[in-house]
């Protein structure tokens, strides 16, 4: 009897001393705009009563891959897309675009893949390239709509690229408020007159699904020769615009100077445009718990 009753205390003590299965993967997001590129690292914690590591480690992968259209979804709602929407919104008012997200899944880099220190997490690392890998779904026209060309004289050149400095708090064009430049995919660049110099309906798609025609840089940033060649357009941003402040409004004399060469316009439509802007608002960092 004095037997089993110690035999039972064991059992019971052993039992107890089983942590608890976790019920949530740990999700963490970090959008790099000046990279073009969204990391995910997903944290799943070992089945603490499967005592053989490599059939824990199989289950906890095999977690992770079924929950991974969730895990993506999650990680690309905050991206800005344009003026007024994050990709958040326009999941809301167009569920096809969850099917989208899905089929991306399948396709997404697995970096790294790995076990933690102590053997009981499992860690998969993913890189999402924003233009390349995702932005053909908001891509819908098949043919750019041409930029209007400035038909007057101003004295101009032909740029090698346009660099606009974007940084600190710039005005709010139309508005008393000031606020700082927020990346998109899609900006739209206009003239203090109000006029949309360039869009994304200007651009052809082939230009928009391998790298956008806006690149962001952190603002202390020495760009090359190789980046913008040896004449390029050095521009102040006069002020953001739109309801997200991601579009960016320039002088009308520097418009003019873009629309009335030939050459230039060819810059807008090739994505030959840089933006320094401050590195705070380059990088996007979110961590959050997510379900299985």
């Amino acid at each position: 009897m004095k037997k089993k009753t110690i035999v039972f205390l064991l059992l019971t003590i052993c039992t107890v001393m089983i942590p608890a299965q976790v019920d949530t993967f740990e999700v963490k997001t970090d959008i790099r705009w000046e990279r073009d590129l969204l990391r995910i690292r997903v944290e799943n914690a070992l089945n603490p009563e499967i005592f053989v590591i490599q059939e824990a480690k199989l289950q906890a992968e095999r977690e992770i891959e079924k929950a991974f259209p969730r895990i993506l979804r999650m990680a690309l709602e905050p991206i800005v897309v344009n003026s007024k929407e994050t990709v958040k919104d326009l999941i809301s008012t167009d569920l096809t675009y969850l099917n989208v997200i899905e089929s991306l899944s399948q396709n997404a880099f697995q970096e790294n893949f790995y076990l933690s220190e102590n053997l009981d997490v499992l860690i998969s690392e993913y890189n999402v390239h924003l233009y390349s890998d995702f932005t053909k779904i908001f891509v819908t026209h098949d043919t750019p709509i041409p930029i209007r060309p400035h038909l007057g004289y101003i004295a101009a050149e032909d740029y090698s690229a346009v660099v606009i400095v974007a940084t600190g708090l710039l005005p709010v064009f139309g508005k008393s408020d000031a606020a700082a430049l927020q990346p998109a995919l899609f900006p739209k660049l206009l003239s203090d007159s109000g006029e949309t110099l360039l869009s994304q309906e200007n651009i052809d798609p082939a230009v928009l699904t391998e790298r956008g025609y806006v690149t962001y840089y952190p603002a202390d940033t020495e760009l090359t020769e190789h980046e913008i060649g040896t004449r390029p357009l050095r521009i102040l941003a006069a002020a953001v615009f739109g309801e997200l402040h991601t579009d960016l409004v320039i002088r009308n004399d520097d418009a003019k100077k873009l629309l009335s060469r030939t050459a230039n316009i060819e810059l807008l439509k090739t994505g030959k445009i840089h933006i320094l802007c401050d590195s705070e608002n380059l990088n996007l960092t979110l961590t959050a718990p997510l379900e299985k």
